[in-house]
C-alpha cells in the first residue's frame, strides 16, 4: 500500500497548477472581454454625443431661420448669403463658426455649429407674375443646412444635412 501512495505524491501538485493555470486564462479571458465592453461603449455614448450635438445645432438654426419675419437671417441667406453659427452651452449663438474654445456641453467636449446657404429656389406652381415687372411670385427657397458636432478629445464627429423649403415672394424682375 505505501507504494501506491508514493507514485501518487506529485499528482494533487500538478492537479492543483492545472487548476490555477485555467482559473488564470479564464480571468485574462473575461478582463479582455470587459475592456472590449467598456471601449465598445464609451464609443456608443460619444457616437451618440456627437449625434445630438449636430442635431441641436441643426435645431437650433431652423428655429432661428423660422422665427425670422425676412428682414434678418433668413432674409439673408435667401439672398445668397452664408449662415453659419456655434451653438455653445450658455446658449450664446455665434455668428461664426466655433473656435476651440467654443462647446455645447459642460464637460467642454462637443463642439456645436451649423451651416446654412441657399441651394436653389422655384416658383410655386400657379403663382402670377405681373406684367409690369413691379410685382411679385411666391417661390419656395430652398435651403441645405448642414449641422457638425466634434468630440476632438476623442476624434470624433457627426455630420447631418437638413433641407428645408421656405416660402416667400420674390420680385417678379428676378424671375428667371
Amino acid at each position: 500500500m505505501t507504494m501506491a501512495v508514493d507514485g501518487q505524491r506529485g499528482a494533487a501538485l500538478l492537479v492543483a497548477l492545472m487548476i490555477l493555470v485555467l482559473t488564470a486564462i479564464l480571468g485574462v479571458v473575461a478582463m479582455k472581454s470587459s475592456v472590449f465592453s467598456s471601449r465598445l461603449a464609451v464609443g456608443t455614448q460619444l457616437d451618440a454625443l456627437a449625434f445630438e450635438g449636430a442635431e441641436s445645432a441643426l435645431a437650433e438654426s431652423f428655429q432661428e431661420l423660422g422665427r425670422d419675419t425676412g428682414i434678418g437671417e433668413l432674409a439673408r441667406v435667401l439672398d445668397g448669403n452664408q449662415y453659419q453659427r456655434c451653438v455653445t452651452k450658455d446658449d450664446r449663438r455665434a455668428e461664426r463658426l466655433c473656435a476651440s474654445g467654443d462647446h455645447l456641453d459642460s464637460r467642454g467636449l462637443v463642439r456645436s455649429q451649423v451651416r446654412a446657404g441657399l441651394s436653389g429656389r422655384r416658383p410655386v406652381a400657379g403663382g402670377q407674375v405681373s406684367v409690369t415687372g413691379s410685382g411679385a411670385i411666391l417661390v419656395d427657397y430652398e435651403v441645405s443646412m448642414l449641422g457638425e458636432a466634434d468630440i476632438d478629445a476623442y476624434d470624433v464627429s457627426n455630420h447631418h444635412v437638413q433641407e428645408t423649403l421656405k416660402r416667400g415672394l420674390m420680385a417678379a424682375g428676378e424671375v428667371e
